[in-house]
C-alpha cells in the first residue's frame, strides 16, 4: 500500500526523506521507543531482522516500520508537520 493511502502526513515524511532530516527521524523513533507507542510493534522487528542478517533485511520493512512512526510522532507533534 501506498504511503498517500494509509499516512496522515504523507508531505512531511517524503519532505524530511528528502531533506534527510535525520534529527526528525531521530525524534521520532526515541519518542515511539520512550513511549512504548503501539507503532513500535512493527518497528523493532524489521530492526531486528536488520541486525541478525548483518543489514541483508527486506529494507522495505524497515523502511515502511519508520514510515509508520514518523507518522505517528508527526500526528503528536503538529508544530514539527
Amino acid at each position: 500500500m501506498l504511503m498517500h493511502q494509509w499516512a496522515r502526513h504523507p508531505d512531511s515524511i517524503e519532505d524530511a526523506r528528502d531533506a534527510q532530516d535525520r534529527e526528525l527521524v531521530r525524534q521520532a523513533v526515541i519518542w515511539a521507543i520512550r513511549q512504548d507507542r503501539q507503532e513500535t510493534r512493527e518497528l523493532l522487528p524489521a530492526l531486528e531482522d536488520a541486525f541478525f542478517t548483518g543489514g541483508h533485511c527486506r529494507s522495505n520493512s524497515l523502511n515502511n516500520a519508520i514510515e509508520i512512526v514518523m507518522d505517528a510522532y508527526l500526528e503528536e507533534h503538529p508544530e514539527v508537520a
